[in-house]
């Protein structure tokens, strides 16, 4: 009996910290490393650059339908020349509703010209939008997981364990 009480605490511990890694892993790739990009670009120069292409590609995750504005430009900074296809921070997909991804990609037909935002520490890193990416938002209800899943594994590693006078 007593071994069942083990596999059922170590299953609990295991189940929270799978939650945590999970969590705390899309709460920085969804939400505190575009955040961070976002501040950075704050020191940005904004230089003309012209596109080269844009399209939009749908993707379709279980019932709903992501939107990704893919897009090729070209800058030039300092000189030289460069091209990007950096169009906000998200990590994946643009966060857009169907309407405002149309409305981008038509705005940045090829040949149009726009402003694109670069890194003077490293000029190949370029992007168009630095507005907050909609996808942003899921890094806090990741984070919420995460703490979720450590809050089960503190209480199940708090738990008192049953004596052996408990159990048998």
């Amino acid at each position: 009996m007593k071994r069942g009480l083990v596999s059922e605490r170590v299953k609990f511990i295991g189940a929270g910290s799978f939650a945590a890694i999970l969590g705390f892993w899309f709460a920085w790739v969804a939400g505190l490393a575009p955040l961070r990009e976002l501040e950075e670009s704050r020191s940005w120069v904004e230089v003309p650059c012209e596109i080269i292409s844009s399209k939009l590609s749908q993707t379709r995750v279980g019932l709903r339908e992501r939107h990704r504005v893919r897009v090729r430009y070209r800058y030039f900074f300092q000189g030289e020349a460069y091209e990007g296809d950096r169009f906000d921070f998200s990590a994946g997909s643009t966060e857009f509703g169907l309407r405002q991804a149309r409305a981008a990609v038509d705005a940045l037909s090829a040949g149009a010209w726009t402003m694109c935002a670069v890194d003077p520490n490293d000029p190949s890193r370029a992007v168009i939008s630095r507005e907050a990416p909609g996808a942003m938002w899921y890094g806090g209800a990741s984070f919420a997981l995460g703490l979720l899943g450590l809050g089960a594994v503190i209480k199940t590693l708090r738990r008192k364990r049953p004596s052996p006078a408990d159990v048998g």
